[in-house]
């Protein structure tokens, strides 16, 4: 994932694709997968948007010691 930032792309952790690779037997033939399970999936690619700044936050309420 830091990589993927030096390098200027975007990483996106998506659950939603675990569970398609889960439930479609085409896609676990695709991907090689041979039984095993997939934990996680990180999509990696460079946005064709760039922001000036980010979302506006609310300031944390927390005590840092």
């Amino acid at each position: 994932e830091m990589m993927a930032a030096a390098c200027g792309a975007g990483v996106l952790h998506s659950g939603f694709m675990t569970r398609v690779i889960e439930r479609s037997p085409a896609m676990q033939e695709w991907l090689r997968l041979d039984g095993r399970t997939v934990a996680c999936c990180m999509l990696v690619g460079y946005s064709a948007v760039k922001y000036k700044r980010t979302a506006p936050r609310k300031e944390a309420k927390a005590t840092i010691r």
